[in-house]
């Protein structure tokens, strides 16, 4: 009779109704097997049931259209996480469900159906696919956050836990995660604002004590003393090594990779200064304390829990200018194609350009320059050290490659993985994600610096394109020696470079060069075919701080050379390269930080005075004061002999010490008087306030000479008039005047002399990293074989990284 128990009356079957019960009866069908929704599938299963009742209401035929409309995305296993992310952000079609299937159970109540205790299911079925929206929206938004944060060891942890929280594999979460770029768009823009920092720090604390739990399990007992056996076996008779190279020791030696907080809590125990050195005694005093290595690292735990709000977001700038990316009109859409003009306020990201310091050339010294000298027309060749040809690297017109093209392709191939293959990255996307970066404390620098390593010699040259810069008023091509037999072009700008960005290698910051090696440790970024490099030769490093490019030697066996362009003060201890000739800086004269050599000196004169004073030596005449704290220090005694200063007695031990090198100037000249009959006689108390310099040569044709330098100004150079003369037949790598020694404010200092080879200075002395050397301007580097013509460089946007593409890709590659 059309009577339906309260619902509208149907006298009879419409064809959407049988529509309807199709569309039902394929979701219930698709929907089998699909994970999180197996209740919701017993209520459809019970609600297709009832539209097949002749006095089914119409309330039940609506609830089944809302519930075809709501869960048919779910049906496709790639738009799972897609699904699961609307429903928790856009919830008007699940509150539509909802309601439609309330009323669907009010009518079958009146109706008497006996499918209606099945339906009393659905509101508990709705609520936990509620909760497990909610869920998974805050593992894809702290997803995000770790993309940012740069933190690979918890996204991989992130990774495993949203796959269980899916049911799915891992292959298709993420194909899954590349259909999420609204919403990681949006996480994007709350991080700018520093938003959800509760919601993080619960998640990041959970996150750090799961993997604590993981890695006790996992990790070993070490046998003997705590720390002994994982130094010896990395660093074996090292007492000094560089901090990327033992945190990468670190974490092989302990199983597995640890958090960045747990890394920089480690750094500051170890590298409380920020040296980027770590020492034996530094490692051993951390672990003086513990008996196990799992206590140190719960109490680098705990102390990184205690300051977790710090881990999450940066401290507020005191400008509010410092964010300059106006997120707040922002329309997130899929595509997400729209420039920063379509934006609201146009973009306005400020980065600072690199500063080169002007390059101010020499006065050039005639004096040292003979008429005699016989190899005056020669012409300085070239180290031969370093292989000459054009095969260290293509210099054809086809590698050429614009800088802003070189740029926007690199920046491409750093997609994040919430952006598919098809995807293009637009200026607006890019700004979003450097405000991101802006706020959060994250290891990835936020900076358009880079520097361009030009290629002179060496194979890391072969297969790298020939970068064109942009054309900059008032800047001068960087000359090549057109003599050279490396038959280089007329400039640097045609060399084959590569690019070190901060964020562009396996640990952000830190761009390691060294030779490639099948171990896993200290595995270079930029690999050196040559037998005399070492496995870790020399490191790049960006400090975030400043936003400044060091170059650090990691104690390699050979050193790394930087050229000297301007004047610098020599140290002891300086190792310096002419050509084909090397020495060391022995005594600067006093004034360095090198208080040992200093010592040694005032020890062996002492000595000397007391051999004197006991009858060994002459009496000796009045010397000369090498000192100009005070014109007149002799002062006569009692019984008419000489009590001499300090300055008197090292000067006194110079004087007696047997002339094994090529004598100065002055000291020809007063030879030449003494040999007369008319010596020159020197009053008391005359002062030459010069400190000597004293030189130990260790390669080329004066190898083993030690040298002292008493003159104001010296040169050095294959010239017969040169302070010291180096010449060889065999070696004409030393230009005439090569260098200039010159003493000024109490300080020995020293400059090329637009030599063709250069000069010079190593960066670490001994097998122990050097200090960080910035890099202000233009400047060449050595290393082996290799010669580096190093250039800092602005690109037009900041490279970002996605640490979280590079961890799914290393995960399918292990599970395949």
């Amino acid at each position: 009779f059309g009577w339906n128990g309260g619902g509208a009356a149907r006298p009879r079957r419409c064809s959407s109704d049988s529509e309807d019960q199709h569309q039902l009866a394929t979701l219930c069908k698709d929907l089998e097997g699909r994970p999180l929704v197996d209740e919701l599938v017993v209520v459809l299963q019970a609600l297709n049931q009832v539209l097949h009742v002749w006095t089914a209401p119409e309330a039940a035929f609506q609830a089944a259209r809302a519930a075809v409309a709501f869960l048919k995305p779910y049906t496709e296993e790639e738009r799972t996480l897609e699904f699961l992310l609307s429903s928790h952000t856009h919830k008007e079609k699940m509150e539509n469900c909802a309601a439609s299937m309330k009323r669907a159970l009010v009518a079958c109540q009146s109706a008497g159906l006996p499918e209606e205790a099945e339906l009393q299911r659905w509101p508990k079925a709705l609520e936990g696919l509620r909760q497990k929206c909610r869920e998974v929206f805050e593992l894809h938004f702290y997803a995000v956050f770790l993309d940012i944060k740069g933190d690979k060891v918890l996204l991989e942890q992130l990774f495993r836990w949203l796959s269980a929280a899916l049911q799915l594999p891992l292959a298709s979460v993420q194909r899954c995660l590349a259909r999420t770029r609204p919403w990681a768009e949006e996480a994007l823009q709350a991080m700018a604002r520093r938003k959800q920092l509760r919601m993080l720090q619960r998640l990041h604390e959970r996150a750090l004590q799961q993997w604590n739990r993981e890695w006790q399990e996992a990790s070993r007992p070490e046998s003997g003393k705590l720390g002994v056996k994982f130094w010896d076996s990395s660093f074996c008779h090292l007492f000094k090594i560089a901090w990327p190279d033992f945190v990468e020791a670190f974490e092989n030696f302990y199983v597995g990779r640890c958090p960045n907080d747990l890394v920089r809590q480690l750094r500051a125990k170890v590298d409380p200064n920020g040296s980027h050195q770590v020492t034996r005694n530094s490692w051993q005093l951390l672990l003086q304390d513990h008996s196990r290595i799992s206590d140190m690292v719960d109490i680098l735990l705990e102390e990184v829990l205690s300051s977790l709000p710090e881990c999450i977001y940066r401290e507020p700038p005191e400008e509010e200018e410092v964010i300059d990316v106006d997120v707040s009109d922002w329309h997130v859409c899929e595509s997400s194609k729209q420039g920063p003009q379509a934006c609201g306020e146009p973009l306005r990201l400020g980065f600072p350009s690199p500063q080169s310091t002007p390059q101010v050339a020499k006065p050039w010294v005639p004096f040292a320059h003979s008429t005699a000298d016989d190899d005056m027309s020669i012409p300085t060749q070239t180290d031969v050290r370093h292989p000459a040809g054009a095969q260290h690297g293509a210099r054809d017109s086809s590698a050429r490659v614009a800088w802003d093209d070189f740029v926007s392709d690199l920046c491409a191939s750093h997609k994040p993985w919430w952006m598919d293959a098809e995807d293009e990255a637009s200026s607006a996307s890019f700004a979003l994600r450097e405000a991101a970066l802006r706020a959060v404390d994250s290891c990835i620098s936020c900076t358009r610096r880079s520097l361009i390593f030009r290629v002179v010699s060496g194979d890391l040259g072969q297969n790298r394109p020939v970068l064109q810069m942009p054309k900059v008023a008032d800047e001068k091509p960087q000359a090549v020696s057109i003599s050279s037999p490396r038959e280089a072009p007329a400039d640097f700008s045609t060399l084959p470079a590569l690019v070190v960005a901060a964020n562009g290698s396996r640990f952000s910051g830190v761009t390691k060069f060294g030779r490639s090696s099948s171990k896993r440790t200290l595995a270079p970024d930029c690999p050196m075919s040559e037998p005399i490099a070492s496995r870790s030769h020399f490191n790049v490093i960006h400090d975030q701080e400043s936003d400044q490019f060091y170059i650090m030697d990691a104690g390699s066996k050979w050193g790394t050379f930087v050229k000297i362009g301007s004047t610098v003060t020599l140290s002891c201890g300086d190792w310096i390269r002419v050509g084909g000739v090397e020495f060391i800086v022995r005594f600067c004269g006093g004034g360095c930080k090198c208080q040992k050599s200093h010592m040694h000196y005032r020890l062996h004169s002492l000595k000397m005075e007391e051999e004197r004073h006991k009858g060994m030596w002459p009496k000796p005449k009045p010397k000369v004061c090498f000192s100009d704290t005070s014109p007149s220090s002799m002062s006569k005694t009692g019984d008419g002999g000489e009590e001499f200063s300090d300055d008197d007695i090292q000067a006194e031990m110079l004087t007696v010490r047997k002339s094994r090198g090529w004598m100065s100037a002055a000291s020809r000249l007063c030879s030449c008087a003494s040999a007369t009959d008319r010596p020159i006689k020197m009053q008391s108390g005359t002062c030459i306030p010069v400190a000597p310099l004293e030189l130990d040569f260790i390669s080329g044709p004066r190898m083993g000479e030690k040298i002292v330098l008493l003159d104001r100004v010296c040169t050095l150079g294959r010239g017969e008039g040169n302070t010291i003369q180096v010449t060889d037949s065999q070696l004409a790598s030393v230009s005439r005047v090569h260098c200039i020694f010159e003493f000024s404010g109490n300080r020995w200092q020293m400059r090329d002399n637009s030599s063709t080879n250069g000069t010079w200075r190593r960066l670490s002395c001994v097998l122990e990293p050097s200090e960080p050397v910035p890099v202000t301007g233009s400047m060449s580097i050595q290393a082996g074989t290799h010669e580096f013509f190093v250039k800092p460089a602005e690109m037009r946007q900041c490279l970002i990284p996605s640490p979280g593409r590079a961890v799914l890709e290393e995960m399918q590659r292990t599970h395949a």
